[in-house]
């Protein structure tokens, strides 16, 4: 099985050497790293071409910046440029593997071929002493349909990607849009293997960081309207997103909402959040889950908001 690592970067220098390390050290050395700079301007492309330079195994990728939709887009097409490839995996800049990530994920694959493998990721305990550890993987027991929403610590089937791209309007939970879309439409089976094998870096410089403010809600608005346009002509599909996935979205948002927005943004945010819930009950998309008096809590503030937001603009 060839695998394809896409790797977006984004003025990532103090954590590129980390990142691309970790891919040297794999156990599996059999790998292809499709670095996608996405427009750095910190000397991230200088690291990069040393890796070039000195392994076969590394490719660039160079674009004007335009997101991390569009990197890892821009690295998916060039996977298909190169040709081959039977998988693909995600990795971004400012993390890094476990030695044997690429090992545990390849026996897995072999043993599930048509399924996507999960792994845990963890950014504890120290990185020194994560890359450290060393795993019995002949003792792995899998669990089957655990399922995150991120995609950065998953191998995909090539097959099973089809034309499934990045919506590079989406500039938050970029992922979830991406997982949700497999999920739905594509349906396949997933396995996870239950070893953190992926560290994740809470990177202040992070492409992802969120910062919570009006702006940070308005792309959150388009995040949703993404997923809903994204299953427009499949009505089951529409129906599982608007009873299970929309509904928890939505309440990571509010929750966003009332403990980390700014008091000076706290009106125009609310004021955004609220339009889209409002937008959402009158097409008939706002639910509430009846397995779970939290989850109707929750749909009652919502029909709150979007009823008051309703009456103000009348």
């Amino acid at each position: 099985m060839k695998i394809a690592v896409i790797i977006p970067i984004y003025n990532q220098a103090a954590y590129l050497h980390r990142c691309l390390d970790s891919l040297v050290a794999q156990t599996d050395g059999d790998f292809t790293a499709i670095c996608v700079n996405d427009g750095s301007t910190d000397g991230s492309q200088d690291i990069i071409d040393g890796y070039v330079a000195r392994d076969p195994r590394f490719v660039s990728v160079r674009k004007p910046n335009g997101g991390l939709s569009s990197a890892r887009n821009a690295g998916m097409a060039e996977a298909d440029r190169l040709g081959g490839f039977d998988a693909l995996m995600f990795l971004d800049s400012d993390d890094f593997f476990h030695p044997q990530c690429l090992e545990a994920v390849r026996r897995t694959s072999a043993a599930h071929p048509d399924a996507v493998v999960e792994y845990r990721f963890t950014s504890s305990p120290s990185p020194d002493e994560f890359a450290a550890c060393r795993y019995d993987l002949t003792t792995v027991v899998l669990e089957e349909d655990a399922v995150s929403d991120t995609v950065w610590n998953k191998l995909y089937p090539r097959t099973l990607l089809g034309d499934l791209r990045f919506d590079e309007a989406v500039r938050y939970s970029e992922d979830v849009v991406f997982t949700t879309v497999l999920r739905l439409r594509v349906r396949p089976k997933f396995w996870r293997i239950p070893l953190d094998l992926h560290y994740y870096t809470d990177n202040p410089d992070s492409m992802t960081r969120v910062r919570f403010d009006a702006e940070n809600f308005r792309r959150r608005s388009v995040t949703v309207e993404a997923l809903v346009r994204a299953f427009a002509d499949d009505p089951k599909g529409l129906d599982e997103l608007t009873h299970g996935s929309l509904p928890s979205l939505l309440k990571r948002y509010y929750r966003d909402l009332r403990k980390n927005v700014r008091f000076d943004a706290a009106d125009e945010a609310r004021r955004i959040f609220a339009e889209e819930l409002s937008s959402l009950r009158r097409r008939g998309l706002l639910h509430r889950d009846r397995d779970c008096l939290k989850d109707v809590k929750y749909y009652l503030v919502f029909l709150y908001l979007s009823l008051r937001y309703g009456r103000e603009a009348q």
